[in-house]
Parts: C-alpha cells; structure tokens; sequence
C-alpha cells in the first residue's frame, strides 16, 4: 500500500494564526485535489510562529491565543473530514494557573478529530537557541493512529534523542514524522546544518526501521534564517526526498508501507530488541 504524504516546507506569521491558519487550509486544499495527498505536515509551531517569548505574553494574551488557536483548529480539522486528509501541525499549548506554563506541541488530526496531541519531550539550550527560558517540557512519548500507519510524533529536538524514536517504534509507529524549526543565522550555513541532520534521522529511520518524515521551517523568524531543507528517509536509511534550503515550498512524496513491512520481515531489529535488558540498565542510572 501506498499513499502520498505532503511536506509543507513554509514560513508563518508570528502570532497572526488566523492568516497562518488560511495558509495551512490552502495548502491542504491544493494538496489534496491536485497531489492526492493523504497527509500534510507543518513545520513546529506553524501556526503562530516559533520566536514566541513567554515574557511578552500577558494572561489576557495567552488566553486570546488559546482562543485563536482552537478556532482555527476546529476548521482544520472540519477540513480534514471533509477532504479526508491526515494533517500534523504545530502550535504552543498552555496550562496551570493563569495559563503560566506553556508548551510547543503538534496535533495529529484525522477523519475530523484530535486523535493525539504532542508536548515537545526535549527543548533546545544550546547553539543559540533558547527554548528552555520560554517553554515546558512535555512529559509523554506520542504515537498516534494515522489513516494509514502509526505515526511517532517527535517535535524537532526530540529526534536527537534516540530514546524517543526507540520508544516510538516499540509502541507501533511505522513513521516517525518530525516538525522543526531548525535556524541558522548565515544562511551560507543552512545546507551544513541539515547534512547533521540527515545522519541521526538516517540512523535512526534504519535502526528503527521506520519512515522518517522531517518538515523544517522556511523563511524568516526574527533575524535567523530557517534552514528548509525538509526531506524522507526510507526504512533502510537512505534519503529519497529532499527539499532546498531556505525556500519556502512543497514536496508530494510516496510512503510504501509494503516497502517498510518487508524491511522488517528481512531484518527484524525491532522483534529482536532487548528492552528489559536496556530498561534495567537505564533504571540504575536513574
């Protein structure tokens, strides 16, 4: 079985979630009834921009974005049923007292419905980034039940964790798909950047035996570059599609599930994984 998943390699509006939120709806439109597209993915935190400041947001604000936020995600997902279309995207959630903690997360939708939402497990603090002054970390692994095949939701940062993707696959996930924001500030960097990239997504898309499916930001946020770049890696590790850098654009590629179910039948490494003997030996580390 094959079906056609859409990478919608593109720059949003910081904090304008109702024009972002247009964009996202055109895209999935076009996808679908020029592409056949049966799923669609954003970039982390496409749907309000990523160079969100927790200080800059006052309660009132917080509470506004909420609301904006699950507006225009009611129409996407009513989208979503209608064109009978997978979508993944991201957007920052909140919760505690007076809204004071909040999280980058993605959604995956289908048939209509929020079947999982994701908290990013890991922000980056590091290389100039500074996710953790800004946002909570999540605490859940999340594998979501796609139209198609199980999906593994790792939000940037946490596919450099192998953890995330191992625990993925042992919960079922056939793709790991993974919304990023990766920015550089010289954008002659950009093609290095995603080359880091391609070898821990190509080493855990084999090791796991998965689907590894990256959509990176494009365009602009504040005075970085957004490295693009986005691209799939087969179950065997080898990159068969592959954006620019930098530009904003879209990229219709094939999933072969029958591709990844002889994979696995050929080279069980899943079937022969010793997680009792790793869980314990994690344990004492604790």
């Amino acid at each position: 079985m094959k079906f056609t998943v859409t990478i919608a390699q593109v720059a949003s509006v910081l904090l304008d979630v109702s024009c972002n939120a247009a964009k996202a709806k055109k895209i999935i439109s076009d996808s679908v009834l020029n592409s056949a597209s049966e799923m669609v993915v954003f970039p982390e935190m496409f749907l309000t921009g990523y160079s969100i400041e927790k200080n800059s947001l006052s309660e009132i604000k917080r509470k506004k974005l909420v609301v904006e936020i699950e507006e225009n995600m009611r129409s996407i997902r009513k989208m979503s049923r209608e064109l009978s279309v997978d979508v993944i995207i991201s957007y920052p959630t909140f919760d505690g007292e007076q809204l004071h903690r909040m999280y980058i997360a993605c959604e995956y939708v289908s048939n209509g419905h929020a079947v999982a939402v994701h908290r990013k497990t890991h922000l980056c603090n590091y290389g100039g980034y500074i996710e953790h002054l800004n946002f909570e970390q999540g605490d859940k692994i999340t594998v979501a039940d796609g139209k198609n095949a199980k999906i593994g939701l790792l939000v940037c940062e946490d596919s450099w964790h192998i953890e995330n993707a191992l625990v993925s696959a042992q919960m079922g996930a056939e793709i790991l798909v993974n919304p990023s924001a990766a920015c550089v500030n010289d954008p002659n960097t950009a093609l290095e950047c995603m080359k880091n990239w391609h070898i821990i997504s190509q080493g855990q898309a084999m090791s796991q035996t998965c689907w590894f499916v990256c959509c990176n930001k494009a365009g602009m946020e504040g005075k970085t570059f957004c490295a693009g770049g986005s691209y799939v890696i087969d179950p065997r590790g080898e990159i068969v599609c592959m954006l620019p850098p930098l530009k904003e654009c879209v990229l219709h590629c094939d999933i072969d599930m029958d591709y990844l179910y002889d994979i696995r039948k050929k080279r069980p490494l899943l079937e022969n994984s010793r997680n009792a003997l790793s869980c314990g030996y994690l344990e004492k580390l604790r």
